[in-house]
């Protein structure tokens, strides 16, 4: 389950925040985008990383908190 939170910048400007919930049902942080409608695509895309079928397993660590190799 995602969602997007409108966050008001130091200079006025109005963003989106993406959050989404991982395996052990933690709140993890996507990023912070211009649009309602990025943001919303942003947790979707994050949920959809943790939930593939094609990983043969599903990960329980946030996908910012890997290492890249």
């Amino acid at each position: 389950m995602g969602w997007s939170v409108p966050h008001v910048s130091k200079k006025g400007r109005t963003t989106n925040r993406a959050y989404f919930r991982d395996m052990r049902g933690e709140t993890v942080y996507e990023g912070t985008y211009a649009t309602e409608k990025e943001s919303d695509k942003a947790w979707q895309a994050a949920e959809a990383r943790i939930a593939d079928p094609l990983q043969g397993h599903q990960a329980t660590a946030s996908p910012r908190s890997r290492r890249k190799s």
